[in-house]
């Protein structure tokens, strides 16, 4: 069904005029006096927006709510209210805001992701944790001593662990989100583990490429085709939650000493980008190292930085005002006083003919979005080494 223009705008005004109607509500939930009628409240609010989103081909809005409803669900054990609270609170933020670009139809929705998983990693463990591992996890297992204990350890790892209590429903969100993980048991409700691994190889999605878990107590009795098989299977024993804990830190930590010595080099960088989110986030980034970094909020006024400050490495975005990723990059490789200098693009496109393009103008790589927080710096510090 084709919804008008005029449909749409006024579902988007009703929309943000309702969320704007239950900040205050969301707000006061540390304190309330009736946690679970009021957090109930609210999740049936946010219930409707993720019905009715989907209707006006807003699906990234459910996904949010997904999420949201995640964390008032947490809200009704009534422990960490503090830090469960805050977090709602930024994620109606984000949904406020992701409304209001919609509107406008002027967003791109890489960033959109890219602010969604670091709200949710950026939750979870110490904040300044060397070891905080900083990636998302889909948990599919329907026994709650598992759930709790997985939940736990991953927490600890700075892991924000995303629970679905039968396979189905995980399926829609992992069509839907980016996860770094799957995990997942064998006997789950509506689908066995080792088809939903499957059906998320086959069919796609934003999670096609994650890493795959099986839980069992009979790992040889597992027959599954190979290209199908997951990356690793547990078996269900006293070792399990030792097993897990440790393989998600093997696959996930970054070896930071290695990373230090291949960006010993970099003195200086340019991001020219226009979104303020992804600027505090990429700076927040480099901060933690000696390069000095520099922003530009678009192509023109990043050309007219140069003429000042010659980087090491630019990080250019590809959606911008004024004047374009393309356009800029375009420039750059046309002036022989920049033309040597790497730049490294940050985009979501993926089609062979998109990266193509990007590449054959002078790039030398690519970060894509939606960007991975936790392993961010390593990405941009592996392909400048490679320039």
């Amino acid at each position: 069904m084709e919804i008008d223009e005029l449909s749409r705008k006024k579902y988007i005004d009703s929309t943000i005029e309702t969320l704007l109607e239950i900040e205050d509500e969301i707000f006061l939930l540390e304190k309330s006096g009736n946690l679970t009628s009021d957090t109930h409240k609210i999740m049936r609010t946010i219930h409707s927006i993720k019905g009715s989103s989907g209707a006006y081909y807003l699906d990234f809005a459910s996904t949010i709510c997904h999420n949201l409803e995640d964390v008032l669900t947490d809200i009704l054990k009534g422990q960490n209210l503090t830090e469960l609270v805050d977090l709602a609170l930024r994620l109606h933020d984000l949904l406020v805001n992701f409304y209001r670009q919609a509107k406008q139809k002027d967003f791109v929705l890489e960033d959109f992701e890219t602010k969604l998983h670091f709200l949710l990693v950026d939750s979870i463990g110490e904040k300044s944790a060397d070891t905080k591992l900083g990636v998302r996890v889909m948990l599919v297992e329907n026994s709650s001593v598992l759930v709790s204990k997985i939940r736990k350890d991953l927490n600890s790892l700075g892991v924000s662990v995303t629970f679905e209590d039968n396979a189905l429903d995980a399926f829609t969100r992992l069509m839907r989100e980016s996860f770094d993980l799957l995990i997942t048991g064998h006997n789950t409700p509506e689908m066995l583990g080792e088809n939903l691994i499957a059906a998320i190889r086959l069919e796609g999605g934003k999670s096609r490429k994650i890493k795959t878990c099986l839980i069992t107590s009979d790992p040889q009795g597992l027959v599954i085709q190979e290209n199908l098989r997951p990356h690793k299977v547990f078996k269900k024993d006293s070792e399990l939650f030792n097993n897990v804990k440790t393989y998600v830190k093997r696959s996930f930590l970054i070896d930071h000493e290695e990373v230090k010595t291949k960006a010993k080099d970099l003195k200086s960088v340019l991001m020219i980008e226009d979104d303020p989110f992804i600027q505090q986030l990429v700076s927040s980034v480099f901060a933690k190292h000696p390069i000095k970094f520099e922003i530009a909020n678009n192509g023109e006024e990043g050309l007219k930085r140069l003429e000042s400050f010659v980087p090491d490495l630019i990080l250019l975005d590809y959606y911008m005002p004024v004047k374009d990723g393309l356009s800029t990059l375009k420039d750059l490789k046309g002036n022989p006083v920049y033309a040597n200098i790497p730049v490294l693009f940050f985009s979501g496109k993926t089609k062979p003919e998109e990266v193509k393009e990007i590449l054959n103008l002078g790039a030398q790589g690519i970060v894509k979005k939606p960007f991975k927080v936790n392993n961010l710096f390593s990405e941009i510090i592996n392909k400048w080494h490679l320039c």
